[in-house]
């Protein structure tokens, strides 16, 4: 299956309905993330992309780039060049912005459980 892959994550030859958004589906008994043309996604994202989760590095950036989304433009393509075609949750939200801006997908954090009440009453 890994060789109907593009480059960039996209299955051609699982089709849906194209809605403009990502979506799921399930095909042939298989759930599949879709993206926004109607093909299967392969999303291989990195989570945490963020310059503050410690002050030292948090100081680099800020002395190396001319500011937060500059930075976050350089990581977005370094990681698109790795390979990965998935911006991951917890990401800040300069990286978030700037991906969208790119048309890279992304995830943001969604809290489904809370108050203390079993998780299976959101669904």
């Amino acid at each position: 299956m890994r060789s109907s892959l593009t480059c960039c994550g996209i299955n051609r030859d699982v089709k849906s309905s194209a809605t403009g958004f990502f979506h799921l589906d399930k095909i042939d008994g298989r759930w599949w993330i879709i993206d926004p043309d109607g093909y299967g996604f392969w999303s291989v994202g990195m989570n945490a992309v963020t310059y503050n989760f410690n002050k030292n590095y948090e100081q680099q950036v800020r002395r190396n780039y001319k500011g937060t989304r500059e930075w976050a433009r350089h990581s977005i393509a370094r990681l698109i060049k790795w390979g990965f075609n998935t911006i991951g949750c917890w990401s800040s939200n300069e990286v978030c912005y700037e991906a969208s801006k790119m048309q890279i997908p992304y995830t943001k954090y969604l809290a489904l459980a809370g108050g203390g009440k079993d998780p299976e009453d959101y669904w």
